[in-house]
């Protein structure tokens, strides 16, 4: 499903680097921002990750009709923190848009440590722990109207109905470690991040990938 991926973030690199590629097809640019950086004190897959420090890193991408979704799709990395304590707002993984509406898409880590699915409203609540400092694969994954968050392969929370278009409003772009007008920095390491359009890559219960994307 190479040509369905519209973003690919492995993040391998040197330790402090900041930059990185994206090895999709799209090739967008991603902008770090504070002290975000490639990190090789851990990875789960090609020995580096990165690393953000729960202050004032993030990375942005523009916004991008590779970016918004109007149907099927899945979003996915690894994850390791031991902190979802509130940081003015809830620490996010990933954001699409930079204010809370009905067409941006975020995963955060709300009052809880498991990680829950939002938009104007709280779409999953998740139920599994992320947050016990291992790596941890997560998904977030519509079919049809099925929206389902997944972790390390198991379903955390309830299955959501949505057709809502996910589109981040105008020109907002991605957000990765951050609310994206406010603070909500998360605090951990990143590592294989992939975003497929047009695919929903899981639908039920899976084994989660034991090699890189």
């Amino acid at each position: 499903y190479f040509p369905q991926t519209t973003l690919l973030l492995p993040f391998d690199g040197a330790n402090g680097a900041t930059t990185t590629s994206d090895l999709s097809n799209t090739n967008a640019t991603v902008t770090f921002n504070g002290t975000a950086q490639i990190s090789t004190a851990q990875s789960k897959f090609g020995g580096s990750s990165l690393l953000l420090d729960g202050d004032s890193d993030y990375l942005t991408i523009a916004a991008s009709s590779n970016l918004s979704f109007d149907a099927d799709f899945t979003i996915e990395c690894w994850v390791k923190t031991s902190n979802s304590a509130v940081d003015t707002q809830w620490r996010r993984i990933f954001m699409l848009g930079s204010s809370n509406g009905a067409d941006n898409l975020q995963i955060v880590f709300d009052s809880s440590n498991y990680g829950n699915v939002y938009s104007n409203t709280t779409l999953i609540t998740g139920n599994i722990t992320l947050t016990d400092g291992n790596w941890h694969h997560i998904v977030l994954c519509r079919s049809g109207t099925n929206l389902r968050y997944f972790v390390d392969g198991v379903q955390s929370g309830s299955t959501a109905t949505t057709s809502q278009n996910f589109t981040g409003g105008a020109d907002e772009g991605v957000w990765i470690g951050k609310y994206g007008v406010g603070a909500g920095h998360f605090d951990g390491y990143i590592d294989d991040f992939r975003i497929t359009k047009g695919l929903a890559r899981y639908t039920s219960n899976f084994t989660p990938p034991t090699s890189a994307h």
